[in-house]
């Protein structure tokens, strides 16, 4: 059964976490939830130590290469949260400067030989990492569990059960402290195969290739790829099954997807959804504060920001720009084209579709992105696949409207919310006739909308991480004793 389980902090003891997730923030918004919430424990007075696998720290390093990122901000990451009370095993920092030139050797191998070399070894280089993964954390153990020493650890956490190396790492941990442990779902980790055949085969039909056969064929190749990793994960899920003491989410898709609600029923795993599952950035807090004045100060465009990609639903935008040029109004697009293939795609559907009314952006900073959001009165958001949509819950505190698709993650997060119109997912025309009507609403009843008491206390709930890290300790205190 899954239960939702509000801010409420419930402890009858002194909380002492081990919390095994990756902290650095500027690798995504995983990681950042990760660094916001332990902070928060350690400002309710939870005392913590954090474990970063190996895997994890490879990771870091290798996108911090990618993408240009200085030696001094996976440091600050590590000071930021020692100077927050939180304690970091010592080996994070040896491990960070010994892997520095093997990630630069494996950075060149991979530009050189390219995708075909990334293909043919990169099984190996799995290989290579998960065990070295196991046997750091055995070495963690060792040094931090030997003789018992460190077993008044009261809570075994894993922040993102995405990536396996972190699951197998809570099993390794519990098993040495004989305590169970606690996971995080905050994305979809097994897909309905049917579901991922349907979907794959509905965009590559009307967005990519004409030809029948090659549809077949891509979508086959993807659904083997995607059923031997449902395969992996599930082995793995299996055999960490019996040290598991419950499985938090974000929201309600990750369980409902995975259909991880009857597995978990099936082994008497406890299972609850957190209210709140996620917060905003601290520095949107004060657009919260000065929502009168921003309200007031709406233009009449809508926008859609996000990374533009096909699951977010960027080839749907062209077919909503074209409704909503017809009937007078600009659309803004903001963010990045990974994949140039899409990019190409959507320039063309523009062109083919005459549309003249978008005005591309391109990648902004936060804060001049939230100027042009909080100045815009709705979010069309046509997400296919989303586990707690924040672009959804930013718009919201920067007085947008929002139209979305009726996918688990919006229907489970926002269906209580008059200013979130919700449509049937692939309902392009009804998606655009919506934001017609919020962009036809006259200022007064718009500010109005916004100022519901519904809307407003949902915002207080989500303007802050504390809240969210009581939500989580609440509800792994609330299953112990429950099973005590």
């Amino acid at each position: 059964m899954i239960h939702e389980t509000k801010a409420e902090l419930v402890t009858d003891k002194e909380l002492k976490m081990l919390v095994i997730g990756n902290p650095f923030y500027f690798i995504g918004g995983a990681p950042r939830r990760t660094y916001e919430v332990v902070k928060a424990y350690s400002e309710l007075g939870i005392e913590v130590k954090i474990y970063i696998p190996y895997g994890q720290l490879f990771l870091t390093k290798l996108l911090q290469t990618i993408h240009n990122i200085k030696n001094q901000e996976v440091y600050s990451t590590l000071r930021d949260l020692e100077k927050s009370g939180i304690e970091i095993s010592s080996e994070v920092y040896t491990q960070l400067e010994a892997m520095e030139e093997e990630i630069w050797e494996h950075y060149i191998i991979m530009k050189k030989g390219g995708v075909r070399w990334i293909l043919e070894n990169l099984k190996k280089l799995l290989f290579l990492i998960n065990k070295r993964t196991v046997e750091d954390v055995h070495a963690f153990i060792k040094e931090n569990f030997a003789k018992r020493k460190g077993s008044d650890v009261n809570l075994i956490y894993v922040t993102d059960a995405t990536f396996l190396d972190m699951i197998y790492t809570g099993y390794f941990i519990s098993e040495a402290l004989r305590r169970k442990f606690f996971v995080l779902f905050q994305s979809i980790p097994l897909t309905s195969i049917k579901e991922l055949i349907a979907e794959e085969f509905w965009h590559a039909k009307h967005f990519f290739e004409k030809n029948i056969f090659r549809n077949i064929i891509r979508t086959f190749i993807i659904t083997i790829e995607k059923a031997f990793f449902k395969h992996e994960t599930f082995r793995i899920f299996n055999h960490c099954a019996k040290n598991l003491a419950g499985l938090l989410s974000v929201s309600d898709a990750p369980i409902k997807i995975a259909k991880l609600d009857e597995w978990a029923y099936r082994r008497g795993i406890p299972i609850r959804v957190l209210r709140p599952g996620n917060a905003v950035n601290v520095e949107l807090q004060k657009y919260f504060k000065e929502r009168e004045k921003f309200l007031n100060s709406k233009e009449d465009y809508a926008i859609f920001y996000a990374r533009l990609d096909v699951v977010k639903g960027i080839l749907e935008i062209p077919f909503i720009a074209k409704h909503l040029q017809q009937n007078g109004y600009t659309m803004l697009l903001a963010g990045r084209f990974d994949n140039p293939n899409v990019r190409e795609k959507f320039e063309t559907l523009c062109r083919v579709l005459n549309v003249k009314n978008i005005r591309y952006l391109g990648y902004l900073p936060d804060k001049r992105l939230w100027q042009v959001v909080a100045k815009g009165k709705v979010l069309i958001y046509p997400s296919h696949c989303d586990v707690f949509p924040l672009v959804t819950l930013e718009s919201l505190f920067l007085g947008n409207s929002v139209v979305a698709y009726n996918i688990p993650a919006v229907s489970s997060i926002y269906r209580d919310l008059q200013v979130v119109k919700i449509v049937e997912k692939y309902s392009w025309r009804k998606m655009a006739e919506e934001a017609v009507k919020i962009l036809k609403t006259n200022l007064e009843k718009f500010v109005e909308e916004h100022k519901n008491e519904n809307l407003i206390k949902f915002l207080e709930l989500h303007s802050s991480w504390k809240n969210v890290a009581k939500a989580e300790i609440c509800s792994m205190c609330e299953i112990m004793r429950d099973k005590a």
